[in-house]
């Protein structure tokens, strides 16, 4: 059963997401739905996530700090931020978290929802995976990592998914 936790303090955002999202159809079971970053920490406190879609900016607990506790919490967790800033701080932030995907504001569902599947499959092949061969797969993807140029940033200041799903993976 894969768990999903929607933080997000925008009210209109968060509802159209969940209303248009069609979570069973992506490999979601259980969507856990959070105003800010304060209420899902207890959330996460209470629940196992395995993906974390949060807004960055939010009240009480940015999204950043959710993420890096969840992070601690569940160290497989795949970790996906919303953002109406193209902040580089953040996204270095959000990059060292082993963060999925850094997706832009206004977000196009349809995006979303294949950014969404991609998560749900990565996340899988992690359970999937012995521990010994995760060990041996983060080993041989970082050292393909060492070979390519540095990430860069497009417009929209995400990474390739490529790119993102290797990050994620080296832990």
């Amino acid at each position: 059963m894969i768990t999903l936790l929607l933080a997000e303090d925008e009210f209109y955002t968060r509802k159209g997401l969940l209303k248009h999202l069609d979570f069973p159809a992506l490999g979601i079971d259980r969507v856990l739905e959070a105003e800010d970053g304060r209420a899902g920490l207890l959330l996460a406190h209470s629940n196992k996530i395995d993906i974390l879609l949060t807004d960055v900016k939010m009240p009480h607990v940015d999204g950043i700090e959710l993420a890096k506790s969840v992070r601690i919490l569940y160290p497989e967790c795949i970790i996906l931020f919303l953002s109406g800033y193209s902040d580089r701080d953040y996204l270095r932030g959000a990059l060292s978290l082993r963060t999925f995907r850094y997706i832009d504001k206004p977000v196009d569902t349809d995006a979303l929802a294949g950014f969404l599947r991609d998560a749900v499959t990565l996340y899988k092949r992690l359970m999937n995976s012995a521990p010994g061969n995760l060990a041996e797969t983060r080993k041989a993807l970082a050292r393909s990592l060492v070979m390519r140029p540095e990430p860069s940033f497009g417009a929209s200041g995400q990474v390739s998914s490529d790119m993102s799903e290797q990050m994620q993976l080296l832990g």
